[in-house]
């Protein structure tokens, strides 16, 4: 079993947790802005999800033994959901914030 690595610290250039390591920071220069960006990312974390709900389906089947991976992939799938959520709500927020401002 492979043994697990230690913590890195985030910072504000790591496109962490959901980038593709691409490495775009959302730029229109960079290819295709924001809108592509939430694309890909929202792509990236249905396949964590769909990852997450294929290993539960093999672990219930007897495919799979080892227990740790398993929770390990649906944890992840589940943060990166809680941070999609997180994003979504703060959209919103400024969404709202922008249409109460007046000119």
């Amino acid at each position: 079993m492979p043994g697990i690595g230690p913590v890195q610290p985030i910072t504000a250039s790591d496109p962490q947790p959901l980038a593709d390591g691409a490495g775009e920071t959302g730029s229109a220069g960079a290819g295709g802005g924001f809108g592509s960006l939430l694309a890909k990312q929202l792509d990236k974390l249905d396949r964590l999800q769909q990852s997450a709900d294929g290993q539960t389906q093999a672990l219930a089947t007897g495919k799979a033994t080892d227990v740790a991976s398993v929770v390990m992939e649906v944890e992840r799938a589940s943060l990166a959901l809680q941070l999609a959520v997180q994003v979504r709500d703060k959209a919103v927020d400024a969404y709202h914030e922008i249409f109460r401002m007046q000119i």
